[in-house]
């Protein structure tokens, strides 16, 4: 990744390292997944059961477990159960890679 930038959203918040071609690459798939992922598809395509389709859909359209979890309303920590099992059934380390099998 060659375009790093710092941001800075609040005084009391610190910098966050953002790698822009990761952003910009969820970013465009989270305008793609609203038109073309359908949770039905990703629980017969990859076995995935119905909250965990809901969940990728969600992490699609660029929301984090905080979101996700307020969204669904289940806790933090069955959204970060879930998203473990997902990466497990769809042999992925983490979100990028998940877009990235999800929209190919």
């Amino acid at each position: 990744f060659r375009d790093w930038q710092i941001l800075s959203n609040t005084p009391h918040a610190g910098c966050h390292v953002v790698c822009t071609g990761v952003f910009e690459y969820l970013h465009a798939s989270a305008s793609q997944s609203t038109q073309t992922i359908n949770p039905e598809l990703l629980k017969e395509t990859y076995a995935l059961t119905a909250r965990e389709a809901e969940i990728a859909t969600q992490v699609l359209m660029g929301k984090g477990d905080k979101a996700i979890s307020y969204e669904l309303d289940i806790s933090f920590t069955t959204v970060r159960t879930h998203m473990k099992n997902i990466f497990s059934k769809l042999s992925v380390q983490n979100r990028t890679a998940l877009a990235h099998k999800l929209m190919s």
